[in-house]
């Protein structure tokens, strides 16, 4: 699963630590650098369906998710 760096609509730059998938999850690094959080918002949402503090379960969260919602 690739990940690019989320650009804002309006200013056409780059969003600090948010990314976005292929497959148009946003991926937001949130919280201390001690304490980071990963926030997942699925396309189209407003709102994170999922956190995780762990990089590597980012990916499973996002294929659980589609795998649910097919």
């Amino acid at each position: 699963m690739k990940l690019k760096q989320k650009i804002h609509h309006e200013t056409d730059m780059p969003i600090p630590r948010c990314w976005v998938t292929e497959c148009k999850y946003t991926v937001a690094l949130t919280g201390p650098a001690s304490e980071p959080m990963y926030q997942i918002t699925a396309p189209g949402d407003r709102a994170p369906f999922a956190y995780t503090p762990v990089k590597a379960e980012v990916r499973k969260i996002i294929i659980n998710h589609k795998q649910a919602n097919q």
